[in-house]
């Protein structure tokens, strides 16, 4: 099993960002918004190996994605083997913090909701966990990850301490 942690930052004690609200694509701006380039930069720094599907996507592809607005990623893995890596992250992420404020680095980096392996965790949803994702996409070779604006526009206490 692969172990990971988010590097240390320091935060305002006690404070931790409310579960980012479901808040669907809108407009089409495609344009990798910080906070989403800043949380790809962390997770392939530590996995290299893994693989970067794209933050982006045109405004005439099909379907609603917050991909239009720069504000979500594809986090991909070429193997099998690296679904440890996937599960090392996911755990990072959805684990309670030492003030025990569960899912804490999920809401720290204002995540809205990810999708892995036919199955879908939305901070709107946090208390019901991982759900079935019934999706055209069953997500098995990648995670989607969806930011909420503040999470993508560096707005959340993992960028402003």
């Amino acid at each position: 099993m692969t172990s990971f942690t988010f590097p240390r930052r320091s935060y305002v004690s006690g404070h931790i960002d409310d579960y980012a609200a479901l808040d669907e694509q809108r407009i089409c701006h495609p344009v990798p918004k910080p906070g989403v380039v800043g949380f790809r930069t962390i997770i392939l720094t530590r996995f290299p190996d893994t693989v970067d599907r794209g933050i982006t996507r045109p405004c005439g592809s099909r379907g609603t994605s917050e991909h239009k607005e720069g504000r979500a990623w594809d986090w991909g893995i070429a193997a099998d083997s690296q679904r440890h890596a996937v599960d090392a992250v996911l755990n990072q992420l959805l684990e309670a913090d030492a003030c025990g404020n569960e899912h804490a680095m999920a809401r720290r980096f204002g995540i809205m909701y990810m999708i892995w392996d036919n199955r879908i965790w939305g901070a709107y949803a946090a208390a019901e966990g991982w759900r079935t994702y019934f999706g055209p996409d069953p997500h098995t070779d990648h995670v989607h990850f969806s930011f909420s604006w503040s999470g993508a526009l560096r707005r959340t206490s993992w960028w402003t301490g």
